[in-house]
């Protein structure tokens, strides 16, 4: 907690508090982490003790000890979570890739279309190719050719699956060539 800024703490508070967290109606996490931040934000969590702690998540109740521990433990939990979500939403293709699948169906065509145009602007404006947005294109020609299957008048010839298969072999040659790079001790 003490390396978040001020904005990843706004964030995670607003996470702590909406549905993609996992944490249940009973959870004591957003009041723990609103708790602590004044703590952690001026560096002064030395300072408390845990029965400050108990008295703010459990007023008038006999302390216990496994019982805190837990409320602290399900606020790490749900940190690793949202940081997990934070970094995972900075790659600029896993958002639209996700959603390009989630929306595969003959009835969201205009709206698989223009994800589709998303993901092709994304592809023109790249300058290098890392290999994991050759993964991810390489799921979308593999969702592009799904959607062709669902075409009861679909053609005899699959593009899409073999440029899927070609982007999975770039993939996986590049990222074998950046671990044998990494390995060496080789720069960018």
């Amino acid at each position: 907690l003490a390396t978040l800024d001020n904005q990843q703490w706004e964030s995670l508070e607003a996470f702590l508090g909406s549905s993609l967290s996992s944490s249940n109606n009973n959870s004591k996490s957003p009041i723990l982490l609103q708790f602590l931040a004044p703590y952690f934000q001026t560096g002064k969590v030395e300072t408390l003790g845990k029965q400050e702690v108990w008295e703010v998540l459990y007023p008038n109740t006999p302390f216990r000890d496994l019982k805190l521990r837990r409320a602290f433990s399900d606020l790490t939990q749900q940190i690793m979570e949202f940081l997990g979500i934070t970094h995972a939403l900075d790659h600029p293709y896993l958002l639209p890739v996700h959603t390009l699948a989630a929306i595969n169906t003959p009835a969201l065509e205009k709206h698989f279309n223009g994800i589709l145009r998303q993901i092709d602007d994304l592809q023109q404006a790249e300058e290098v190719l890392d290999p994991t947005s050759l993964f991810f294109r390489q799921q979308v020609e593999q969702i592009r050719h799904q959607r062709r299957e669902m075409n009861p008048r679909r053609s005899k010839t699959f593009p899409e699956l073999e440029a899927a298969d070609y982007l999975l072999d770039v993939y996986y040659l590049t990222q074998k060539l950046k671990n044998l790079c990494d390995a060496l001790g080789y720069q960018k």
